[in-house]
């Protein structure tokens, strides 16, 4: 899998998780539904990994 390098990238031992920051609307709905519980939010309701 190729990734732009504008996203925002984790690499572990099971999976690759990305998300992109330009699109960010804060919404948390990457959040809530990731299926790995590898994003959290900021108190801005920014996603980090």
């Amino acid at each position: 899998m190729t990734v732009n390098e504008k996203a925002g990238c984790f690499l572990s031992d099971q999976a690759q998780v990305c998300f992109y920051p330009s699109w960010c609307k804060s919404c948390g709905n990457c959040v809530a539904f990731c299926p790995r519980q590898a994003l959290g939010a900021d108190r801005w309701g920014h996603p980090f990994m």
